[in-house]
């Protein structure tokens, strides 16, 4: 059986975010870690996410800048960080490839 689906919103989740969720790249379509404690950086293999709609990681602790392989995410629909304490832009290969319109500019 493949996880497709990992909804874990307002659970008191604390801690940093697993690195294996990039190991669940050919099914994961949806994660939504949001209204936790989570406070570490988005790790690089969420990169590898490649069939991934949905992101919803807002509401955390979350430090750092997004990953550049982020921009490998080619279909994603939805990304939610806000309400966290990241810092930078929008990768730029992540905007062209998703249509994200709002990405600031480096």
């Amino acid at each position: 059986r493949n996880l497709y689906f990992l909804y874990a919103s307002n659970n008191q989740l604390s801690g940093g975010l697993p690195t294996s969720i990039g190991y669940m790249k050919n099914f994961l379509a949806e994660v939504d870690l949001s209204g936790n404690s989570l406070s570490s950086t988005i790790p690089e293999e969420f990169g590898k996410l490649e069939h991934i709609t949905n992101l919803r990681l807002n509401g955390n602790k979350l430090t750092g800048t997004l990953p550049e392989k982020m921009g490998e995410m080619e279909s994603l629909n939805e990304l939610q960080i806000q309400d966290n304490d990241l810092t930078g832009y929008v990768p730029k290969k992540l905007c062209n490839n998703t249509g994200i319109s709002d990405c600031g500019d480096p």
